[in-house]
């Protein structure tokens, strides 16, 4: 019997191992890849029980939350964690640079697997700067 289309991958479409949390349950919303390689989900659930309930103005912004992922400024770890990174970029929303919000997300990562979770993510007016936290940074030039 032949497969429909919805069946097949796209070609040359890299296909991912699916990264789920142990809390999760619900299909992702995202699955994407950071630039450490690392595999990040964020789920249905935690999208909606968590994130849209304590931070409502991070509803219309699911494409930014990718976004920052996939194509953060900077990755610090989370302070006395080695599990947990924090993506930071700035939102773009603001028309001056100096007046702009950067979007944060929290992930649970995980090493040897080179998976991680979206925990949370939310607005931020300024980054909090540790030097001996940051794990990447985006090339100025």
């Amino acid at each position: 019997t032949a497969m429909s289309d919805s069946e097949h991958p796209m070609p040359g479409a890299p296909v991912f191992p699916t990264a789920v949390s142990k809390k999760g349950n619900g299909s992702a919303l995202i699955c994407t890849k950071d630039p450490q390689g690392f595999i990040v989900t964020l789920d249905v659930h935690r999208w909606e029980d968590h994130i849209i309930k304590r931070h409502p103005e991070m509803a219309a912004h699911l494409e930014r939350v990718k976004s920052t992922i996939e194509n953060p400024q900077m990755i610090q770890a989370g302070e006395g964690s080695t599990t947990t990174a924090y993506y930071y970029k700035l939102s773009g929303m603001a028309e001056k640079k100096s007046d702009d919000l950067y979007v944060l997300v929290v992930v649970g990562r995980n090493e040897e697997m080179k998976t991680g979770f979206v925990k949370t993510a939310h607005l931020l007016k300024n980054v909090k700067s540790d030097e001996s936290r940051i794990v990447w940074l985006k090339n100025q030039s």
